[in-house]
């Protein structure tokens, strides 16, 4: 199992993947926000409310020979990249 994990504007998003089992699971400051199971990657959205505002996270996955390929957008914006 792989984990990353990316720390913006003191919140912590953690991302946990399995290559062999196809398990993707989102945590924001420990919490689950999202948990499936894909073959090829897939797209996780969820919505947090951070300083009183409404926020909205995508997290995608895909899948490479060597490493699954990771982005993080806040709002529309892509604050993390591991392509």
């Amino acid at each position: 199992m792989g984990t990353v994990t990316i720390m913006h504007d003191g919140h912590r998003i953690q991302v946990e993947w399995s290559v062999w089992t196809g398990k993707e699971k989102v945590l924001y400051d420990g919490r689950i926000v999202s948990d499936k199971q894909t073959v090829t990657g897939g797209t996780h959205i969820f919505i947090v409310e951070e300083n009183l505002e409404s926020i909205q996270y995508e997290v995608s996955f895909g899948f490479g020979f060597t490493s699954p390929s990771i982005e993080v957008r806040r709002n529309g914006i892509i604050i993390y990249t591991s392509r």
